[in-house]
């Protein structure tokens, strides 16, 4: 098993885990992924600071909601969940798979703006299968 599919597996279980604890609806996780949202790469590369205004999620999609799991910067551990949404009112708006940082744009209910969540390229196959589940436009 590789690095990186060894830190993917660590991530899921401490997500999956902690949703399993937390108090939102008790569902399967049929996929999940890290993600960040924030400033774009472009903002981070010019002033390094600007990354403490991301937040890292993992978004887990169950058979009825889709679930975002605010994880720590630091550790990689879970903190809350902040965003639980009904999986037929999360719309993905836009998408780029390709190249090392990819990014996909969703409308999450109870939010103004949309959120665009970028993800490095090791992920991609379960952002792939998440986006392919909410009806992503290819």
């Amino acid at each position: 098993m590789a690095a990186g599919d060894r830190a993917k597996q660590k991530i899921s279980e401490r997500a999956q885990g902690f949703i399993a604890s937390a108090p939102v609806p008790q569902e399967q996780i049929l996929t999940g992924a890290q993600v960040m949202s924030g400033v774009s790469r472009g903002w981070a590369l010019l002033s390094p600071s600007t990354r403490l205004f991301g937040r890292p999620y993992y978004v887990a999609l169950t058979e009825q909601h889709v679930l975002f799991c605010w994880m720590s910067a630091w550790t990689g551990k879970p903190i809350q969940v902040p965003i639980v949404a009904p999986r037929w009112q999360v719309r993905v708006t836009g998408a780029r798979l390709s190249g090392q940082l990819g990014w996909f744009t969703c409308q999450v209910p109870g939010r103004e703006k949309p959120m665009t969540l970028r993800f490095y390229r090791f992920w991609r196959p379960e952002v792939e299968a998440l986006l392919g589940a909410l009806g992503a436009p290819a």
